[in-house]
């Protein structure tokens, strides 16, 4: 008997822990109609989640919603119940605690949210419909919504990208195992990072740009204020000393526009790699962009191995490291070809046969010259090889580069 006491009371420890785990606040973000709002976020705290006596987890929590439409942060509390039915939520939204909204563009409703517990989140769906608020021609019916545990923004960045590099790891549901072993083969875990850094960021970026407790200070000396933007490293913006006490006075209701983040992996903080501040008093812009380093002087070939360099085409690019894809669109003759780039040979007698090759190059910033210099010119003249270059994220460049014993070709990858 009293083993089975003590079996029945770690079962009702472990049901009150998993409950207790809910409590607190979590961080998320709730998708609308296409067009209405942009940025929506969520924030909702969990006060309560116990098991009743009937066997139920009853959850009681408020919710703080803000949707973003023409720059104009709109904010609706709520109060929520419902119930933890195994790995799910089934809540209702009970009533308002407080909401602004403009009807001109839409109306809050109250919601009923089916979700899903997940390892690191909560997801699922919102609806809604005449009976709980919404009236017809009014938000979507529906929607998709999730949750993460309050951790801070920066450290919710970097768990998105981490989770969509695993993504992109993954084997898709409809792709070909020698497609997707190609894939991983060529994978770059690099390039991967930048492009799901920017995508990341922008998921987030309204609630990475809270400017709730934004201060500044002027050097009048320099005439540059020195502002400080929770979230993000201090930085400097140029304000000539006749503007200041202007720029000063109204600092709180200055709009903004093109806002570029960037992370600093050291720090652990945001960057602002651009951004334009503008003071509706007097139309006055203020705008701070990123240092650039120098683009390396890259000087450009006109002959290779005495053999004349002939420029084909040229793209320009927003990374470093490009792949290139190598192989004969046509009849395979058996082409041998070198690849220099900005002078120096990086790839040596590569075989331009049916199959493609795959190479991962790494660019300077500015000018790259890349040079098809051909060993042979196969069995039918002249040495000719398919190159595609894939560049900023999903986009490519193909062409065909036609050498011969007097001439290469070239392609200038200009790194911006």
């Amino acid at each position: 008997m009293q083993k089975i006491i003590s079996i029945f009371s770690l079962f009702l420890f472990i049901t009150a822990l998993q409950a207790q785990d809910l409590k607190g606040k979590w961080i998320g973000r709730f998708q609308v109609e296409e067009g209405v709002g942009q940025g929506n976020y969520i924030e909702i705290f969990i006060q309560d989640a116990y098991k009743t006596t009937d066997g139920s987890f009853f959850i009681r929590a408020t919710s703080e919603a803000h949707l973003y439409i023409k720059n104009k942060k709109y904010t609706c509390r709520k109060l929520i119940q419902g119930n933890k039915e195994g790995n799910r939520l089934i809540l209702r939204d009970m009533n308002y605690l407080s909401k602004e909204q403009d009807k001109r563009y839409f109306n809050w409703c109250l919601w009923d949210l089916n979700l899903e517990i997940k390892e690191y989140r909560i997801e699922g769906t919102w609806r809604t419909d005449n009976k709980r608020g919404c009236s017809s021609g009014e938000l979507s019916p529906s929607g998709t919504i999730y949750f993460e545990r309050d951790m801070g923004i920066y450290q919710k960045v970097q768990n998105c990208i981490a989770r969509n590099i695993e993504a992109q790891k993954t084997k898709g549901k409809y792709e070909k195992t020698a497609d997707f072993e190609q894939r991983i083969a060529n994978f770059d875990k690099k390039m991967a990072r930048e492009k799901h850094t920017q995508t990341c960021i922008e998921s987030y970026k309204n609630e990475i740009l809270k400017w709730e407790g934004t201060t500044n200070e002027y050097d009048a000396d320099k005439e540059v204020f020195t502002i400080k933007i929770p979230n993000f490293m201090p930085f400097e913006m140029a304000v000539p000393i006749d503007e200041a006490q202007l720029f000063d006075k109204n600092f709180e209701q200055l709009k903004y526009d093109d806002v570029v983040i960037g992370i600093d992996e050291a720090a652990k903080q945001f960057t602002l790699k651009s951004l334009t501040f503008i003071n509706p008093q007097n139309d006055k812009s203020y705008i701070i962009h990123e240092a650039k380093p120098e683009p390396d002087k890259t000087v450009i070939l006109d002959k290779v191995e005495d053999r004349t360099v002939v420029q084909a085409d040229k793209i320009v690019v927003n990374s470093d490291r490009v792949k290139v894809d190598i192989w004969d669109n046509q009849h395979p003759d058996g082409d041998i070809i070198n690849i220099y780039l900005n002078g120096e040979l990086i790839l040596e007698n590569i075989k331009v046969e049916k199959e493609k090759s795959s190479h991962q190059i790494q660019l300077k910033s500015g000018a790259n010259q890349l040079v098809v210099h051909a060993v042979n010119l196969g069995r039918r003249p002249p040495n000719t090889a398919a190159v595609r270059i894939h560049y900023n994220g999903d986009k490519k460049k193909e062409l065909i580069l036609k050498s011969d014993m007097n001439e290469s070709a070239s392609l200038i990858i200009e790194v911006d």
